[in-house]
């Protein structure tokens, strides 16, 4: 479902006995409402790694860590609402050679790399490179609209629906429940989410596969 500003607002609005407005009007429900929206709209949106809103990238080295225990420092994607997962690509590109020990399909992951940040940096040991999971922070480009599921939706309207109760009806228990329904509104889309993938597997090395398998002969 395509995420429109206006039309969710105006969902919101007429869900909390609020009028609908025409855009921006200057009229205290356009503000209140615009402003709930673009202030929840990032929060339901990190609150997991919705497979629309992830994106790889190899990450560029930024200079020699100082930080003791790591050597080098990469630097965060500009548009990261989150970060999910920050690997080695040395290791990643080993994965595929794996399949023949029958993990391929079944969406193996390397280990997540020992990382900290410090400065809205990545320190860490990658001296080969770094390659990251993340979620892509909408907001931070303009015109992207995103096709969300009708569970994600519901969770963004209920949020909105919570503060207009604060600000426009001053119905704080209005508003308490309809943060709890937009709580259970994101467990369930994100149980949905995540039966959308493939079973995931640990990452194994070579060494650790070969000593998996069955010993026969004096060859092993």
């Amino acid at each position: 479902m395509l995420l429109d500003k206006l039309t969710v607002i105006n969902d919101c609005l007429i869900a909390t006995g609020n009028n609908p407005v025409t855009g921006d009007d200057g009229s205290a429900s356009w503000i209140a409402a615009s402003n709930a929206y673009d202030r929840m709209l990032p929060v339901v949106l990190s609150k997991h790694n919705w497979h629309f809103q992830t994106a790889t990238v190899s990450l560029t080295r930024l200079g020699t860590s100082a930080y003791p225990g790591y050597t080098d420092i990469y630097q965060k994607p500009a548009d990261c609402l989150r970060l999910e997962n920050v690997w080695r690509t040395d290791l990643g590109q080993q994965i595929p050679q794996f399949s023949q020990f029958g993990i391929g399909g079944m969406g193996a992951i390397v280990p997540q790399l020992d990382y900290k940040i410090i400065g809205d940096q990545i320190h860490c040991v990658g001296p080969l490179g770094v390659t990251a999971l993340y979620v892509i922070d909408p907001t931070q480009h303009e015109g992207v609209i995103l096709d969300v599921s009708a569970g994600i939706l519901e969770a963004l309207r209920r949020s909105i629906e919570s503060l207009l109760y604060q600000v426009l009806n001053e119905d704080r228990e209005a508003a308490i429940d309809a943060k709890k329904l937009a709580e259970m509104e994101l467990s369930e889309a994100r149980a949905i989410s995540d039966q959308e993938g493939p079973r995931r597997v640990a990452f194994r090395s070579r060494f650790s596969e070969l000593r998996r398998r069955p010993r026969v002969g004096w060859w092993f």
